[in-house]
């Protein structure tokens, strides 16, 4: 038995390996994009909140 699913994982090891590499990649790029849209949310919202802010100085 144990035998058997060595040899399944070793003949799907090249495809769970390249499946594998391409669901990080994609997480990894998911992520850089909510960073992004994250950081320029942030900027719109300093560059609002800043002319009140030396306004209110």
């Amino acid at each position: 038995m144990a035998m058997v699913v060595i040899r399944v994982i070793t003949v799907m090891s090249p495809i769970v390996a390249v499946t594998m590499v391409m669901t990080i990649a994609i997480v990894i790029m998911m992520i850089a994009i909510v960073i992004m849209m994250i950081a320029i949310a942030i900027r719109t919202i300093v560059a609002k909140n800043l002319p009140d802010l030396s306004l209110s100085i």
